[in-house]
């Protein structure tokens, strides 16, 4: 964390759904980079729960867990895990994916970009180095993005992102509970408001070539597409009490 002297409460945040075969590789690196680290488990059914239990209470100190008891989306995990790192006076917050697609200490990267000032850091994947399936999707919906955005980042769908608190705030008033297209919102937010958005390359990794994923290709694009169609529609976002 060596130039990052002033993001003093670092939080990073990590929402798991049944990644059992994963998690653990996950924490074990994640827990050598940052100090502070919250585990949302949005209601697992496999092992995924034990292995965040015995990681929280080896670092009860460090490590903060949330527990769902029934899935509720990966945008209803991450908004829980936003509320309570501000709650708890985060100068810096970082996302990642517990399924093992993203190396945690990449997030020094993103955090570096915070600290020039940006409000959302996203972590940007070679196209080349997708899954087709991966890819077609990633790249259909940037393509409409950048319709109405043209300085759009390129990679719309990583989970491995960083945000400063004041634009955590105004996500938490804006947002509601939600699914993968929650984090399309995010980006829709951040791009109707003209907070600055910094793209940083990471390494692209796609475990059994992303099979593990439980984003589905036509479902969530559908719901990240009628997103921003509404958006189209009706830009301006909402103000909600936070917190």
């Amino acid at each position: 964390m060596e130039g990052l002297e002033r993001m003093t409460n670092v939080f990073v945040l990590i929402p798991c759904y049944n990644v059992e075969d994963f998690c653990g590789d996950v924490l074990e690196q994640t827990i050598l980079c940052f100090k502070n680290i919250v585990l949302i488990d949005d209601g697992s059914t496999d092992n995924t729960s034990h292995t965040l239990k015995e990681f929280q209470q080896t670092y009860p100190s460090r490590i903060h867990l949330i527990q769902h008891h029934h899935n509720m989306g990966k945008g209803t995990a991450l908004l829980t895990a936003l509320r309570y790192a501000l709650s708890q006076g985060a100068s810096a917050i970082v996302t990642l994916d517990g399924d093992g697609q993203h190396r945690p200490d990449q997030g020094t990267l993103l955090l570096q970009a915070l600290e020039q000032g940006a409000d959302l850091v996203i972590g940007s994947r070679s196209f080349a180095l997708m899954p087709f399936r991966s890819k077609w999707a990633n790249r259909s919906i940037t393509f409409f993005l950048h319709r109405l955005y043209a300085n759009a980042p390129e990679d719309t769908q990583t989970g491995f992102r960083a945000f400063s608190p004041r634009f955590t705030q105004r996500i938490l008033g804006a947002l509601q509970n939600g699914r993968y297209e929650t984090e399309f919102y995010i980006l829709l937010l951040a791009l109707s408001e003209k907070y600055v958005i910094r793209e940083v390359a990471i390494e692209t990794i796609y475990l059994d070539k992303n099979r593990s994923s439980h984003f589905s290709r036509l479902k969530d694009s559908l719901r990240i597409l009628k997103a921003l169609w509404q958006h189209f529609r009706q830009p301006p976002f909402p103000n909600q009490d936070t917190l």
